[in-house]
C-alpha cells in the first residue's frame, strides 16, 4: 500500500481511519513524536528544537484546498496567510542556522527569503524544486526520497506539514534515528502514529 497525503488523483489512496481511534499526539518507544499542530493558528513547536534540520513539503495553493476540506478547516484567509506563516518560519530558522530543505512553488517562493540553494527534483514523478537554506547541497539526487537517503547525516529531522509521514518513514528506513513530524489535520497523524507502531521503516 502507497501512503502520501496528495491532491493529485489517481496516484494515492486517500486514508480515512476510524473516527473512534483518531489521535492527537504520538511518542513511539524509539522517541519519535508526531502530533496535530495547526501553524495558520500558532508558531511552530518547540517540539521541533530537538531537530538538525527541517525537510518539508508544504501543500500547493490548490492543494491547500483539499487538504483544509479533509481536515473540515475553513481558511478564509487562504493561502497567501499560508505563506506567511511559512516565511515566519524561514526567518527564524535563519536565526537559527538549522538547515531547511522545503518543496517550494512560485507562489510560496515569492513570500520567502531567497534560498541559499536551490536544485530541480522529481517529486512523485513531478519535476518540482526543493530550496535550501543554512545548508549546500554537494550530493547528486534526483527524488525526493534519494534527497531524504542523504539526509541520515543529521541525527533528527522535523516535518512540520508530514501528512502521513512518508519522508520521515523513509529518513528512519535509511538509516536516520529519530524524527518528529506535525500537521494540522489528526486523521494524518493517526495514520502515520499506524506506521509507527508496526516499524514500517523496518520492513
Amino acid at each position: 500500500m502507497k501512503y502520501y497525503h496528495t491532491a493529485l488523483k489517481g496516484k494515492f489512496e486517500t486514508h480515512f481511519p476510524d473516527p473512534e481511534n483518531i489521535i492527537d499526539n504520538f511518542v513511539d518507544d524509539m522517541g519519535n513524536k508526531i502530533f496535530t499542530q495547526d501553524l495558520m493558528l500558532e508558531p511552530l513547536s518547540k517540539e521541533f528544537e530537538r531537530c538538525d534540520a527541517i525537510y518539508c513539503e508544504p501543500p500547493f495553493p490548490h492543494g491547500f484546498k483539499v487538504f483544509n476540506e479533509r481536515a473540515n478547516k475553513n481558511y478564509l484567509s487562504g493561502y497567501d496567510m499560508f505563506c506567511q506563516r511559512i516565511q515566519k518560519i524561514v526567518f527564524q530558522e535563519l536565526k537559527n542556522k538549522r538547515p531547511l530543505f522545503m518543496v517550494t512553488n512560485k507562489k510560496l517562493l515569492s513570500f520567502l527569503p531567497y534560498p541559499h540553494d536551490s536544485k530541480p527534483m522529481l517529486l512523485n514523478d513531478n519535476p518540482e524544486t526543493i530550496s535550501v537554506w543554512n545548508y549546500k547541497i554537494d550530493f547528486d539526487f534526483i527524488t525526493n526520497y534519494e534527497l531524504i537517503s542523504n539526509l541520515i547525516q543529521f541525527d533528527c529531522i522535523g516535518d512540520f506539514c508530514c501528512g502521513y509521514g512518508s519522508p520521515l518513514i523513509h529518513f528512519l528506513k535509511s538509516g536516520g534515528k529519530n524524527i518528529v513530524g506535525s500537521d494540522f489535520d489528526n486523521k494524518c497523524i493517526t495514520v502515520f502514529k499506524d506506521r509507527l507502531v508496526q516499524k514500517e521503516y523496518l520492513l
